[in-house]
């Protein structure tokens, strides 16, 4: 059954639907899977290579992308033999859509070769592939940068990180440089186990700096930034001063969001003192923001007051006292109430009980009329 599933599923690959194709490239690794070492050799990869050799462009790229899946199902010897030559021949094919897949098929086979075979065979025709001549194939190889230096060894992981990102995110293409920034935050918290170069946070920081150029930049920035902050720890946060303010000041709302949902993670990081300093005025003025921006904030209030000290605590109770105020329309819609309302018992066991009946007991009061 598994033999007529497969031959329907080969069908199918080269059906002029792309959704068919799709489907088809996925059922065929899921059959591959029932098939014995045997029948996989004989009846599976014959035809997949002949796909490879097809001079339809659709076909050969539909046999990169099913070759690249294989690996995970079919035996190390299997993928060094059958699969990677095929794969090296598709990564040197003369049209730009096949080389574009072939990249990413390339990166599946990393995960299960031995360093030898990396190192030597794959690692320089995805080298060659990150310098195409075509900004797609260029594009294709930055969004699998992280994947190549998970694969390789920990003392290669800088090398190869410089090697292949340095060069795609100074591309002349706009789109190369883009999907190449976008790993970075990913690509740093993986160099996490070495010294991170400055120059990559450099890198970071032309993110947060993006705003006019490319408001998607800086919100994959503003996404990424406690990872990374966690990655080079709070000995490294003044490196990252300058991107967060430029985050806390985006004139993109989606940004500024993003940012005040992840300042109770960035505070636990980086510890009271830098609290006080960068993310406390932070605080404070996102709190002035509108209710889809300061909601992130509010429902991680308790996390950031028990970071911070006493005196800054009644500070900042202090300004939260007054969206209470018949006098200023802070209070926001229901789910800022609801979200302050949350916050209020574990607000209240931070305080002592004289800020409590100052801060909390009125706020709750005003609740239940």
């Amino acid at each position: 059954n598994a033999i007529k599933l497969l031959g329907v599923m080969f069908m199918l690959i080269e059906d002029d639907c792309e959704e068919v194709i799709e489907s088809a490239e996925s059922a065929c690794v899921h059959v591959a899977a029932l098939l014995s070492p045997d029948k996989q050799r004989s009846l599976l990869f014959p035809t997949l290579n002949s796909f490879a050799g097809s001079e339809e462009e659709e076909i050969r790229i539909s046999a990169a992308n099913t070759l690249g899946r294989l690996a995970s199902i079919v035996s190390v010897e299997v993928t060094k033999v059958e699969i990677l030559p095929t794969l090296l021949s598709l990564a040197d094919d003369d049209e730009f859509r096949v080389r574009q897949v072939a990249a990413p098929a390339l990166c599946e086979i990393l995960k299960v070769l031995d360093d030898e075979n990396k190192l030597a065979l794959v690692l320089p025709s995805l080298s060659k592939l990150s310098k195409d001549a075509v900004w797609a194939v260029r594009a294709s190889c930055a969004k699998q940068v992280v994947h190549i230096v998970k694969a390789v060894s920990r003392d290669r992981m800088l090398e190869v990180a410089s090697d292949m990102f340095e060069p795609l995110a100074n591309d002349v293409s706009f789109n190369v440089r883009t999907a190449a920034l976008e790993q970075l935050g990913p690509l740093i918290f993986e160099l996490s186990a070495v010294e991170v170069p400055v120059i990559f946070v450099d890198y970071f920081t032309s993110m947060a700096e993006s705003a006019t150029s490319n408001s998607t930049l800086q919100q994959t920035c503003a996404y990424n930034l406690p990872g990374v902050v966690l990655s080079l720890t709070s000995a490294r946060w003044p490196e990252l001063r300058q991107a967060f303010q430029l985050l806390a000041g985006s004139l993109n709302w989606r940004v500024r969001r993003t940012l005040g949902c992840s300042l109770h993670e960035i505070a636990k990081i980086i510890g009271r003192e830098h609290t006080e300093r960068d993310i406390l005025p932070t605080v404070e003025k996102l709190l002035e923001d509108t209710d889809d921006v300061k909601i992130g904030v509010i429902e991680h209030l308790s996390d950031i007051l028990a970071i911070i000290g006493s005196p800054s605590r009644l500070s900042l109770m202090r300004l939260l006292s007054t969206f209470n105020s018949d006098e200023h329309e802070k209070i926001g819609n229901w789910r800022i109430r609801y979200a302050m309302a949350e916050q209020m018992l574990p607000t209240s066991r931070l305080l002592s009980g004289t800020a409590t009946a100052e801060f909390i007991i009125p706020v709750l009061m005003s609740y239940l009329d």
